[in-house]
């Protein structure tokens, strides 16, 4: 189960502007916004240079990531906003004394208890807070950074009761049973980093073969990663998230989606920024961004203001990047057939239906009210099936995949003649 606080706001949206495409976008569309102006303040903040902080600006919001998932209407975006907001006052945090300290420090817990509250998975966002007190107070021995963490974590845990029930989120997880949890393993890890195809095409697909040359000059220029306070705090930050990925890498386990990498995107594009910044040569400078918005420019026209699908799921044709669910793909290629507008019902337990890969024709809703208004239903559920039976739909195919429930594709005869 997710937190409730992102939908809670697009609810308050629904209820000022109406139900609209853009109204269930705004509150993840805005995030991303705000989150740019945190990205560029951090930049400056870190560097104390105009030109880094712009850039960093930039090369986040040029990003396919951020183009292609920030305007979803998912949780990570607004997680996204929080990581950016949590790293900023941490940098404060470290750099006050007395009470604006501790302050900050309570402004780290609140960002840290709202990303929990956001999405589960922020909880592994304590990874690189924990290593930032430890490492600041075995390097200075102060002990405003003990009190700094108490404050911190404090505020964090009153948050996170505030905005949620905690006991319903131990009863959901130690009750719910769901066959694809059992693929989180040692061998799900290992056959994830080895899987040459998928990083191939993330890295040309969603993070960008310029950003990630920039990326691999930064590892070269900061070799001696441990000789900066900046370049520790920095590279620390991708941790989070990225233990996370690698404990459940997305397209083996199929649990998440490539929106999770979101928050990544904040202190990659800083050091990307930073990188760039330190090339003395102004020619050379100007040479490497000349050629990265070369190759990005026509990557986001095409991928990102014509609405089309990034390269990587449809290379690999499953859901979340899943290889080899054949099933979702069968009923996906069978559904996005139908050209005109229509209304399909989908009503999934035990499978995920990516829903990001259905055709902008198709308008999809996850409940129903009279279900012969339906021109197509989606499901695994058995009585979901009788009912499409006994109200005239016909099931135009069915598919399974091993240890799966079967998934069907029913269409309305009436209104499909």
């Amino acid at each position: 189960p997710h937190p409730f606080l992102v939908p809670f706001l697009t609810t308050e949206v629904f209820e000022v502007f109406g139900i609209s495409i853009f109204t269930a976008r705004f509150v993840q569309s805005f995030s991303v916004v705000l989150t740019t102006g945190v990205v560029m303040l951090l930049a400056f903040s870190l560097s104390r240079m105009v030109f880094t902080a712009v850039l960093s600006g930039l090369l986040f919001t040029t990003s396919p990531l951020v183009i292609r998932f920030g305007r979803m209407a998912v949780l990570d975006p607004v997680l996204m906003l929080v990581y950016a907001m949590l790293i900023l006052w941490s940098w404060r945090m470290v750099k006050k004394r007395g009470v604006e300290g501790y302050i900050f420090a309570g402004l780290v817990g609140l960002s840290l208890g709202l990303a929990i509250s956001t999405k589960l998975t922020g909880i592994f966002f304590v990874i690189p807070i924990g290593l930032l007190f430890m490492w600041q107070f075995l390097k200075t021995r102060e002990k405003y950074f003990i009190g700094a963490g108490i404050i911190c974590a404090f505020v964090c845990v009153t948050i996170f009761v505030l905005l949620n029930d905690p006991y319903s989120y131990y009863y959901g997880w130690t009750h719910f049973s769901d066959p694809k949890h059992s693929r989180i393993s040692l061998s799900a890890i290992l056959r994830a980093v080895t899987t040459v195809r998928y990083w191939f095409y993330f890295v040309t697909g969603l993070i960008g073969v310029p950003a990630f040359a920039i990326f691999l000059i930064a590892l070269g220029r900061f070799k001696n990663i441990f000789a900066s306070t900046k370049r520790i705090f920095l590279f620390s930050w991708i941790l989070g998230p990225l233990t996370y990925l690698v404990i459940n890498p997305i397209h083996v386990t199929g649990l998440s989606a490539e929106w999770s990498y979101l928050p990544i995107m904040v202190p990659f594009s800083i050091i990307l920024s930073m990188t760039i910044a330190t090339f003395r040569n102004k020619a050379m400078r100007h040479g490497i961004l000349i050629c990265y918005f070369l190759f990005t420019i026509p990557v986001l026209c095409w991928y990102g203001l014509r609405f089309k699908q990034l390269p990587l799921a449809q290379y690999l044709r499953a859901r979340n990047v899943v290889m080899g669910d054949s099933a979702v793909t069968n009923i996906l290629t069978a559904l996005n057939k139908e050209k005109e507008e229509s209304l399909v019902l989908v009503v999934t337990k035990g499978i995920d239906f990516p829903l990001w890969l259905v055709s902008d024709n198709l308008h999809t809703e996850p409940f129903y009210h009279l279900i012969e208004e339906y021109d197509y239903i989606v499901t695994d559920n058995q009585d979901m099936r009788k009912k499409a039976e006994e109200n005239n739909f016909a099931n135009v195919r069915s598919a399974q995949n091993p240890s799966e429930p079967m998934i069907s594709l029913f269409k309305n005869r009436e209104n499909n003649p």
